[in-house]
C-alpha cells in the first residue's frame, strides 16, 4: 500500500471507455464545458460587430473587454474561499443564473451603453464559475465512476473535457460567421436593418439560450451527493 492509499492499476482503453460512457455525470459535465465555451467564444466573436455596426462606436469594445474579463478573473481568485461556503453544483447554478440575467439585461438595454456594461459585468461573473468549477468537478466525476463501475479513468475523462473545450470554442467562433453569412453581411458597406438585427441577436441571445440549457444541465449534476460513498478510504 502506498502512502496515499492503494495504487490503482491503469486499465487499457477498451476497459475504461465503456465505464466512462455509462457515467451520466461525465456526459453532463462534458455538455456544460462545450456549451459554456461555445457561449463565451460566440460572445467574444460577435463583440466587434456589435460595437461597430449596432452601436456605431468601435472604441466601446475596450470597455466591453474589460467588463467581460475582469469579473471572471476575480471569480477565479475567489474560488477557493467560495468553495468552502457552497457546493460546486450550487456555484455552477449561481453562475448559470447570472449568465442568463447578464445576457438578458444586455438584450433589453438597446443602445444604452451603461446598461450594456452592467449586463456584461453580470454575465462575466456568471461565466467565471462555469469556466472554472467545471474542471473542479472532474475529480468528483472520476471518483463517482470508480465507485460505481470499479474503473478509474481520470486521464480519459480529462482528455474528453479538453476535446470538448476545443469543440465549444471552435463552434462558438464559427457561429458569428455563419449568422452573418446567412443575412448577407458585407464589410465596408452600410448594413441593412436585417443585418443589424442579426448582429444584435448573435451577440446576445445565443448566450441567453445556452445559459438556460446550462442551468437545466447543472440542476441534474448532483454528483456530490454521493461524496460520502466515493470518498470513503479504500481498504
Amino acid at each position: 500500500m502506498e502512502a496515499n492509499g492503494p495504487s490503482r492499476e491503469t486499465l487499457p482503453m477498451s476497459q475504461q471507455l465503456p465505464a466512462v460512457l455509462k457515467n451520466k455525470y461525465f456526459w453532463l459535465l462534458l455538455l456544460i464545458g462545450v456549451f459554456s465555451l461555445l457561449m463565451n467564444a460566440n460572445a467574444i466573436g460577435g463583440q466587434i460587430f456589435f460595437c461597430n455596426e449596432v452601436l456605431g462606436n468601435p472604441m466601446f469594445m475596450s470597455a466591453l473587454m474589460v467588463a467581460g474579463q475582469l469579473p471572471g478573473i476575480f471569480i477565479l481568485f475567489a474560488l477557493p474561499a467560495i468553495s468552502k461556503r457552497w457546493s460546486k453544483q450550487m456555484f455552477l447554478l449561481i453562475g448559470a443564473v447570472l449568465l442568463i440575467v447578464g445576457f438578458a439585461i444586455t438584450g433589453f438595454a438597446g443602445n444604452n451603453t451603461t446598461m450594456i456594461v452592467v449586463g456584461t459585468v453580470i454575465r462575466s461573473l456568471g461565466a467565471g464559475p462555469l469556466l472554472s468549477a467545471v474542471f473542479a468537478l472532474v475529480p468528483d466525476v472520476v471518483e463517482y465512476g470508480y465507485w460505481k463501475y470499479g474503473v478509474h479513468s481520470e486521464g480519459l475523462i480529462f482528455f474528453a473535457q479538453s476535446i470538448g473545450s476545443k469543440v465549444g470554442i471552435g463552434l462558438g467562433s464559427a457561429l458569428t460567421g455563419w449568422i452573418l453569412a446567412a443575412v448577407g453581411y458585407m464589410p465596408g458597406t452600410e448594413e441593412s436593418e436585417t443585418v443589424i438585427n442579426a448582429i444584435r441577436f448573435d451577440y446576445i441571445w445565443p448566450g441567453a439560450i445556452l445559459g438556460v440549457v446550462i442551468l437545466i444541465i447543472v440542476m441534474m449534476l448532483n454528483v456530490e451527493k454521493y461524496a460520502s460513498e466515493y470518498q470513503k478510504p479504500e481498504k
